[in-house]
């Protein structure tokens, strides 16, 4: 697991290599599947815990964005980029 129903969420995952599975109990179908460039755990921005597990299927690499380094890049970011 990377991350498991009702785990709190910490920040934002952004999927680098790998097969994710996501479940909302452990042993159902699979309700969507998360492949390179998909990310997960956006939630934190709004809840605290996960409504969802979040399985490798695979060997995986993912990069981690801590909930507090996203609210400071959307802060920060520019409002206007053209």
């Amino acid at each position: 697991f990377i991350l498991r129903r009702r785990d709190k969420h910490e920040g934002v995952w952004f999927l680098l290599d790998g097969y994710v599975q996501v479940t909302y109990r452990e042993h159902e179908p699979a309700l969507q599947h998360l492949q390179i460039g998909d990310e997960f755990g956006d939630g934190c921005l709004i809840e605290s815990k996960s409504h969802f597990n979040f399985v490798c299927k695979t060997n995986c690499l993912c990069f981690f964005i801590p909930k507090e380094d996203v609210f400071d890049l959307i802060t920060y970011a520019p409002k206007d980029l053209t």
